[in-house]
């Protein structure tokens, strides 16, 4: 395995925005590829998450598939990195960075540090939660209680405190996996150097990476609001109107899952830019 030793740069502000940008672009080039390695990234999630929720199934069994997934984001963004060159991609793509020994042992390991902080980040909940607060939130989750019962709005500040205890916790994961996986796929690197590497960059770079979190978050909410809009017209169809919802939340995962890996891509490539190489598209706007 190759080592890389480039260090990051930091960038302007307003390049948050030419990656959200180019990547909402994403489907420019190599389109059916893209939808077809994205596809097959979704489907495996899927899967993943209907094991889950079937009796009998091991918990550490499911766990344990959440190890690959640094691996099967590196091999999205290696589909993208192919359609970026105007190289041919399919579906088998997507495991790549599998495909690789030195890169494979790296990946999982990264595939490792998510899955024991995503514990973390469960028991973390639990325990600020605690037993009464768990047993209310399953309460509410099954309708048993109202939103407004006193035992519910007693939950609330409870509740505030684990989630923010959930996403301290998911916040260190993302900042070290967001330049990590790309640096392992691409340059070689090893994956605790990467994960080290991944954190100072994004602190580096907070304002570009703060503009672009922003855009993605408000992106999410517009999702979620016309989502519930086609919901709601779409369940006038009854079963027919639930199966086409289910199609059309499949199509925005499959589009998602490629315009993440787009936006990851050209912020690693530019922040981590190796000399000779040229720099990522401009944005409209240049701050």
């Amino acid at each position: 395995m190759e080592s890389s030793d480039h260090e990051h740069h930091a960038v302007p502000a307003g390049r948050g925005l030419a990656w959200f940008q180019h990547a909402m672009r994403a489907f420019e080039r190599s389109p059916r590829g893209l939808v077809q390695v994205a596809s097959l990234y979704v489907l495996l999630v899927f899967a993943q998450q209907m094991l889950a929720g079937v009796p009998g199934i091991p918990a550490v069994l499911v766990l344990s598939l959440s190890l690959f997934g640094p691996a099967l984001t590196a091999g999205v963004m290696h589909a993208v990195d192919l359609a970026q060159s105007g190289r041919p991609v399919a579906a088998s793509d997507l495991f790549e960075g599998l495909r690789r020994p030195g890169v494979r042992t790296q990946l999982l390991v990264l595939g490792l540090f998510a899955t024991v902080n995503a514990a973390i980040a469960v028991m973390a909940f639990r325990r600020v939660l605690g037993p009464e607060g768990l047993k209310v939130l399953e309460l509410l989750a099954k309708h048993a209680i109202k939103p407004d019962s006193a035992q519910a709005q007693a939950l609330a500040l409870p509740l505030l405190k684990a989630a923010m205890a959930a996403s301290a916790v998911f916040l260190f994961v993302w900042a070290g996996l967001f330049f990590s996986v790309p640096r392992v796929m691409f340059d070689g690197r090893n994956a605790l150097l990467s994960i080290y590497d991944s954190i100072v960059a994004v602190l580096a770079n907070a304002l570009p990476m703060i503009a672009y979190v922003l855009l993605w978050c408000g992106a999410g909410f517009v999702f979620l609001i016309a989502s519930s809009l086609v919901l709601a017209l779409l369940s006038l169809l009854g079963p027919l109107g639930e199966m086409l919802y289910l199609l059309l939340l499949f199509a925005t995962m499959v589009a998602l899952v490629v315009v993440a890996a787009t936006g990851n891509f050209l912020a690693f490539r530019e922040v981590f830019l190796r000399s000779g190489e040229a720099p990522p598209p401009q944005a409209g706007i240049i701050v």
